[in-house]
């Protein structure tokens, strides 16, 4: 769609609305033409929707206070926020169509589509602030949970300058209670001043509940044991990168709380345990053993599950 001043925008949706209407009432009795003439408004109720969210997606300022820095001058951040403007396209009755399409219709939202990770400092040392600085009306909100692109420009204005696809996750869950969130990262690693800095980027989305478990990989050296080919050599020693997914629990357990308990058991409580808030904590796990460099053994958990539960 061409990109239309408002006040047209106005004045030609406002006519095609009344001319279907017009023509709907001219042929009231033929329910065939009556029922395309109401899907045609719906189509329009749509198209001003879309409209509607492009036209009023900004960025506003909203100033952060971070304390003060060496020479005692206040920290003050432009971090910004998205706003969806209230200014509509004045349309009377196509705008109550809306109510006949709340289980189909999709209006867009007004959401970041780009950040900036900036350099500060206040009297307690540098630190890096993630900086709105730009919105776009957005639907991704309305299909199935995905990943969704997220440009963060690293340290701009400076030589080390750099754009990566950070990520973020959107879109609905069938089951209720869970939610679109992150659930496998990875790490890009990019040049500053002091040296190498990891960033962390959504790799993966998925429907979860408000506890679940994230993928975490930590990597050891595993120790192999392997023979010459004559008996009296002695065993030649290799060593090999093993990496394990220990996992975490991420998310919380809001509302969630738990009676209190018996030790041992309900019917024997030598030791009673008072309730209280759940946490998001490991529900079941995993051990894996291996030998590590010089022989050690080793035995690592890994997280398999999450759920709410006491501390």
């Amino acid at each position: 769609l061409p990109i239309l001043g408002a006040c047209r925008i106005r004045q030609a949706v406002r006519a095609l609305y009344i001319n279907i209407k017009k023509r709907d009432m001219r042929t009231s009795k033929d329910s065939t033409f009556a029922d395309s003439s109401r899907g045609r408004i719906l189509t329009v109720v749509f198209i001003v929707a879309t409209l509607q969210g492009v036209k009023s997606c900004v960025r506003e300022r909203l100033q952060k206070n971070y304390g003060f820095d060496a020479a005692l001058r206040e920290v003050i951040v432009d971090v910004g926020h998205c706003v969806a403007n209230s200014e509509d396209l004045e349309l009377d009755n196509i705008t109550r169509q809306t109510e006949l399409l709340n289980s189909t219709l999709c209006a867009p939202k007004c959401v970041p589509n780009q950040y900036a990770l900036k350099d500060y400092a206040n009297r307690t040392g540098p630190f890096r602030v993630d900086v709105v600085s730009a919105c776009a009306p957005s639907t991704a909100h309305c299909g199935s949970c995905k990943r969704i692109r997220q440009d963060t420009v690293l340290l701009p204005g400076s030589p080390y300058e750099k754009t990566i696809d950070q990520g973020t996750c959107g879109g609905k869950c069938d089951e209720t209670g869970e939610s679109c969130e992150p659930v496998t990262h990875e790490f890009l690693s990019f040049e500053d001043p002091n040296g190498a800095v990891l960033v962390r980027k959504v790799e993966k989305c998925g429907c979860v509940d408000r506890c679940y478990r994230e993928d975490y990989f930590v990597s050891y050296w595993e120790e192999l044991a392997a023979e010459n080919e004559t008996e009296r050599a002695p065993v030649v020693q290799s060593v090999r990168e093993k990496v394990i997914n220990v996992g975490r629990c991420r998310g919380g357990c809001s509302g969630v709380f738990l009676p209190d308990r018996c030790f041992p058991s309900p019917s024997t409580c030598f030791l009673r345990i008072p309730g209280g808030q759940a946490v998001c904590a490991p529900a079941t796990s995993t051990v894996y053993s291996f030998t590590g460099v010089g022989g050690v053994p080793l035995s690592v958990a890994s997280i398999a599950s999450c759920s709410c539960m006491a501390a």
